[in-house]
């Protein structure tokens, strides 16, 4: 998929059309804008961006939370958390996805800056709103503690005042929680196994519980999010 993506935004720059319009052709909408960071890299996307930049309200609306992914890509921790609690002061509140993408953001920038309470309050934020946005920048969920069943996936990492996450397996039945301190319930639910299910099934079964944006995507979306498409229900001709 970042191949297939990093092609086709390539071809429609040579033509000499500004970032914004190209990223449209590519069915790119504005909230996959920051992936171009992990998919060209952040010095590609920065010069991209000085050469064809963003202008009228898109400017005023999104152009934060682009220099936030910027920097996040870059590892500049400081700036990507500071730029980004401004971003969320302009971006619409429909944008969701976006938003949630930027709370991650600031959240594992206030981490990797030595301050953990801080940083689970975002992470709080951004799962509240987009359960996936923990897969789609490869960053690991923050669990308490005192959570042992974390040390068995790999997608959840130990960090004071992270979520606590219980598991309670009864007769084929595995039920789950996960609970912030600042936040609430983000998420629960029960996933019934035959008998003949294993522990890497189980446990298959459960990121994705965990993970997917249960009732917040459509079937088209889960796809793109998989790296089957790119965006939209259907693959266009010629992609």
């Amino acid at each position: 998929m970042a191949r297939h993506v990093r092609t086709l935004v390539a071809e429609q720059l040579s033509s000499g059309l500004p970032l914004r319009d190209a990223l449209v052709l590519v069915d790119a909408p504005i909230w996959l804008w920051g992936d171009l960071c992990q998919v060209l890299g952040s010095k590609r996307v920065s010069a991209l961006f000085a050469r064809f930049p963003i202008q009228g309200a898109q400017k005023r609306l999104f152009l934060d939370a682009m220099q936030s992914d910027l920097a996040f890509a870059a590892g500049r921790w400081n700036d990507a958390s500071v730029v980004g609690q401004k971003a969320l002061l302009v971006l619409p509140e429909d944008e969701n996805l976006l938003r949630a993408r930027i709370c991650a953001i600031i959240g594992e920038s206030l981490r990797k800056q030595g301050d953990p309470q801080s940083a689970v309050s975002w992470f709080a934020k951004a799962y509240r709103a987009n359960p996936a946005i923990f897969r789609i920048l490869g960053l690991k969920i923050p669990v308490a503690g005192d959570s042992d069943n974390a040390t068995r996936s790999p997608f959840f990492r130990r960090l004071d005042g992270g979520f606590k996450l219980a598991l309670n397996q009864e007769l084929g039945e595995l039920s789950y929680s996960l609970d912030s301190s600042v936040s609430g319930l983000l998420a629960s639910g029960k996933i019934q196994f035959s008998s003949a299910a294993d522990e890497q099934s189980k446990l298959f079964r459960l990121h994705r519980m965990f993970f997917s944006p249960v009732g917040l995507l459509k079937d088209c979306d889960y796809a793109a999010l998989e790296g089957q498409a790119i965006a939209g229900p259907v693959e266009k001709t010629g992609r």
